[in-house]
């Protein structure tokens, strides 16, 4: 899968499980500060998490989720969790445990 089809697929996951924050789903082409470019899925639930899904290829994405209440793993961001997965299915395994 590409990086635009795994991208595609976390969009089409969220809409059918009904992510209610106000900004919706939202989907980008990114640089980050290395300069590095990965997709991203944003979405969450009004008021309570958000999360954010970086895509830089099929073998490493990034689910950065804020939970209130977690404590903080490899970031500098209060209440913030980061983890990585090493396939879509890895990560849609693990996106269902969440809702």
């Amino acid at each position: 899968m590409s990086r635009e089809e795994i991208q595609t697929f976390i969009y089409d996951w969220a809409q059918e499980q009904f992510f209610t924050a106000p900004y919706g789903i939202l989907t980008s082409k990114q640089t980050n500060k290395i300069g590095r470019s990965y997709r991203s899925v944003t979405f969450g639930y009004a008021r309570t998490r958000d999360f954010e899904v970086q895509i830089y290829g099929p073998k490493f994405m990034v689910l950065r989720d804020s939970r209130k209440g977690n404590t903080t793993f490899g970031s500098r961001e209060p209440n913030v969790v980061y983890t990585t997965f090493g396939s879509p299915a890895e990560l849609m395994d693990h996106l269902a445990t969440l809702i």
